[in-house]
């Protein structure tokens, strides 16, 4: 007796799908950058960062929770609900467009929420220092958490799918050093 069994699309996909639920979540907060609409979903870092991933069989998978042009209030808001994921790695893209109180401030919040509920080792920030005052280097160093500062340049908006690419590269050590701590 010979038992042939076959698998539909239908079926591999499901698996897939439940193979990468199943990894522990890395979590991406951020605005322009982290979700930038100009770019194809698949050419964005954080889809870079799952595709490394993947090809390095590590037992992550990427959530990328950033929206385009959100401000402060609306993360702060929404951190409610984006703990419950349980993130090992939480990577937030600091703004770096205002030095105002206000912006110092709302960061501020939103560190110590994040803070408040996961361990320090867990969470990473990143920002692009020279598009605006040193605002996250002080809390970054206030509250003794990892930053990354990613240089971009003018001429970089001009190709996003380049300066997504760049900020991969940049990014993708201080990731995997935090992943394999």
């Amino acid at each position: 007796m010979i038992l042939v069994v076959a698998c539909s699309d239908d079926t591999a996909e499901r698996a897939s799908a439940n193979s990468t639920a199943s990894k522990t979540p890395i979590l991406f907060l951020g605005n322009q950058l982290t979700i930038d609409p100009a770019v194809s979903p698949e050419l964005l870092f954080t889809s870079l960062i799952q595709a490394q991933l993947v090809r390095e069989e590590l037992p992550f998978r990427v959530n990328n929770a950033g929206i385009a042009g959100e401000l402060l209030p609306n993360t702060i808001e929404r951190w409610q609900v984006l703990k419950a994921l349980n993130a090992q790695l939480i990577i937030v893209e600091l703004p770096t467009e205002s030095g105002s109180e206000t912006s110092y401030l709302q960061v501020e919040q939103l560190l110590q929420m994040i803070l408040r509920d996961v361990d320090i080792q867990r969470v990473l920030l990143w920002t692009t220092p020279n598009l605006g005052q040193p605002l996250p280097l002080q809390l970054a160093e206030r509250f003794k958490v990892s930053i990354y500062e990613i240089p971009i340049k003018n001429t970089d908006w001009e190709e996003p799918e380049t300066l997504q690419s760049q900020i991969f590269q940049q990014l993708w050590p201080a990731i995997e050093g935090k992943l394999k701590d």
